[in-house]
């Protein structure tokens, strides 16, 4: 078959009447010798129309993911097809090229091809592709570099999760590359075109994927470590242009500008928190715990009071940079804050630069009554790991945390509310052993308040329900006693025995990782007490089945969560496919048919983004999730089928009455179920002592202790 016999069947593709025999007709020619190299040829060509030359790379595309790879075969077997070697050399020599030179519709088709073709054939088959990254890298071209980068940045994909031993040929590429990146970077960051711009960010996405599974020693030392992040803080600090501010400011987190600050701000993060964090990096990278430090006793306060000028003059800064900046930078200064050289530094910044933009001040009015949500969603994680002990600290957060309480007694509607919620909660688990008991009955009252009116949604439910969860998390006594203290006109129960029971009935409604794990770590506070609340005996049949629902349900989501934590395709690269948004596209110049048939083909190669709703319904995580508190930490100790198993060991030797009732009901199915979480239980405190001794270089910490022996069969001792 000729090239204009498949450009006549790729154009006929997209022609309703004819498709189906176009598509038989490349069906039948789709093995021919020469074929996939005639599709990579169609596509580069400038002379054809784009709908025809998109209908190629798409044929390509799958041609290259199925047939590439070589396939094992039995002994006498037929081999299987695969794209013969003379179609494989001509594509390796060629692709390239075409990523450099085709439009952005081509380009993300063909990043996708060499992707595969890199992972088959590097470096055993193609060694010739780091000789042509350099020569584009090096060219005086700057129409090539962002093209090269795209190549560059699949190369190092390939090898982003492996284990150090396996990434030597990346390694050996990356010694001649890292360099002239580092160079580059400096000569475009006097370029402000929306171009330089996004070369930028391509080179921030090549060396966040180079350093944020393995920090290469090979490659990476103190001084060219300490150079790139001065180029990272640059960028985060740098003004964007007033044309920006053109654009609608929902827009404006897609641009260019704000997506390369992303990328400065995630690769600080992760630098920080994988190999700068004191007491929490492996020992290989110890030569960098000064390095990182010094960076950010000074450039954390840089970065926030940049942020906050910004806020202060609303003039850049969109509500979801903010959050995702503040986020961020959270996250540092919680880790450098258990730094005894820099923590007076960091509560020199807390004072002058956090305080001020917790409280709520005339200032913020004016914002708050525009868009109350979003006004939460940016001061949210301002209050995590923040509070000293100090009288001002406390008068400072007693009156931000009123305003905030005030959400849930007025009209700001559910979303707001939710988050409102979940700021109170965030604050009780913070705080805990800080002495913000005197915010407890006000958040409380108005959570519980809350749930007497109208809720339309069980997001908002389930989030005031976790306000007072928290509350008995943080002190039992304190929230019976406030519950006992409380009052709600229209109704006569005690709110006692509203809270417990709604909560019990409503417990499936609690999804995610720290949804059902505080869930749990409030049963446990509740049937832990001494004196137990007469309401508990009424609901005592329904205590042990919630907490095999809500168990059952953190298994799948820790299982979900860590094979999403292996995925090779990670989260934060969810706009890896989606270039054409950010670069723009000449879809408007394809017909409806041919659109259609292009979107059918992008469908049959995994592109229509069904997986990643079906993960984010297999991990059943809400958008309040993203928000981790301390008892989300992986290090920290609280851990819930510890505590859980540990308590009940407890009543079962203290309170054989209160036992007997709680178990009384179970049948032999769920008895299996509740020795299997404590088998679990065994198995997670086991996994976190070795992971403990293997970070801290053998040092064995101490656990609690957890009795090793847990009986569901039968009756507590004594009982007979």
């Amino acid at each position: 078959m000729d090239p204009n016999t498949i450009i006549e069947a790729l154009r006929g593709t997209m022609d309703p009447a004819l498709r189906e025999a176009a598509e038989r007709q490349l069906n039948e020619a789709h093995k021919s010798l020469n074929f996939v190299s005639t599709l990579l040829q169609i596509t580069m060509s400038e002379q054809l129309d784009l709908p025809v030359r998109q209908a190629g790379v798409i044929y390509l595309k799958n041609m290259i993911t199925q047939y590439w790879p070589d396939r094992e075969t039995a002994p006498r077997d037929i081999s299987p097809y695969t794209i013969p070697e003379e179609d494989r050399h001509c594509i390796r020599e060629n692709i390239v090229e075409a990523i450099i030179h085709s439009p952005e519709l081509i380009r993300v088709q063909l990043t996708t091809c060499i992707h595969h073709i890199i992972k088959h054939d590097y470096p055993s088959r193609w060694t010739a592709i780091v000789d042509k990254i350099g020569f584009y890298l090096q060219s005086d071209n700057s129409a090539c570099w962002l093209g090269i980068l795209l190549c560059l940045y699949q190369l190092v994909k390939n090898y982003e999760y492996k284990k150090p031993e396996e990434r030597s040929p990346l390694v050996a590429a990356m010694q001649h590359f890292l360099p002239v990146l580092k160079d580059r970077f400096i000569q475009l960051l006097s370029d402000q075109s929306d171009q330089s711009v996004l070369i930028q960010k391509q080179i921030f996405k090549i060396f966040y994927a180079l350093v944020q599974y393995t920090l290469p020693l090979e490659l990476i030392n103190q001084q060219n470590l300490t150079e790139w992040i001065e180029i990272l803080k640059t960028v985060v600090n740098r003004d964007v242009p007033n044309e920006t501010l053109q654009v609608e400011e929902d827009d404006r987190p897609e641009l260019p500008w704000w997506k390369c600050k992303k990328w400065a701000l995630h690769i600080l993060a992760r630098l920080f928190e994988r190999y700068g964090s004191p007491g929490n990096v492996s020992k290989e990278y110890n030569e960098f715990a000064e390095v990182f430090l010094k960076v950010f006793a000074v450039g954390v306060q840089q970065v926030l009071l940049k942020v906050l000028y910004q806020y202060k003059e609303k003039q850049y800064m969109a509500p979801r940079v903010l959050q995702q900046t503040l986020n961020y930078i959270n996250q540092g200064v919680s880790h450098a804050l258990t730094w005894k050289n820099l923590k007076p530094h960091i509560q020199g910044i807390i004072q002058d630069v956090i305080f001020p933009l917790m409280c709520y001040t005339d200032a913020d009015e004016e914002l708050w009554q525009e868009d109350p949500y979003e006004y939460i969603r940016m001061k949210f994680d301002v209050f995590e790991d923040f509070i000293s002990p100090t009288t001002a600290a406390q008068t400072l957060l007693f009156t931000a945390c009123s305003k905030r309480k005030e959400v849930l007694t007025g009209v700001a509607g559910e979303d707001a509310e939710c988050h409102a919620a979940k700021l109170l909660e965030v604050i009780i688990l913070q705080c805990k052993g800080r002495g913000i008991d005197q915010c407890i009955p006000l958040f409380v009252e108005a959570a519980l308040e809350r749930l007497t009116r109208e809720v339309k949604t069980s997001e908002l439910r389930t989030m005031c329900l976790q306000v007072a969860i928290a509350a008995l998390y943080y002190n039992p006594h304190l929230l019976l006693n406030t519950l006992e203290n409380l009052r709600f006109p229209n109704n006569v129960e005690p709110v006692t025995n509203h809270f417990i029971t709604q909560w019990l009935n409503d417990v499936d409604c609690f999804l995610g990782l720290h949804d059902r794990k505080m869930c749990v770590l409030g049963l446990c506070a509740l049937i832990d007490m001494e004196q137990i609340p007469q309401v508990l005996n009424q609901v005592s049949g329904q205590i042990l089945p919630a907490f095999i629902l809500l168990f059952n349900g953190l298994k799948r989501a820790y299982a979900c969560h860590a094979e999403h934590e292996n995925d090779s395709d990670d989260d934060d690269e969810a706009d890896d496919d989606d270039e054409t948004e950010e670069l723009g596209s000449d879809e408007d110049d394809i017909d409806e048919d041919g659109q259609e048939y292009l979107e059918i083909l992008a469908k049959q190669a995994g592109e229509d983004g069904d997986d990643d709703d079906w993960e984010e319904n297999d991990a059943e995580e809400t958008a309040l999730e993203g928000y981790s508190t301390i008892i989300d930490d992986e290090d920290n100790p609280v851990d819930e089928y510890q505590i859980f198993k540990a308590i009940f060991q407890t009543i079962q030797n203290r309170n054989p009455v209160w036992y007997q009732a709680l178990t009384h009901g179970l049948n032999e199915e769920q008895r299996k179920q509740l020795q299997d979480i404590a088998t679990l239980a065994d198995q997670r405190r086991a996994a976190h002592e070795s992971k403990m001794i293997e970070k801290h270089g053998g040092y064995k910490f101490n656990a609690p202790v957890v009795p090793s022996s847990f009986n569901f069969g039968g009756p507590a001792p004594g009982m007979n």
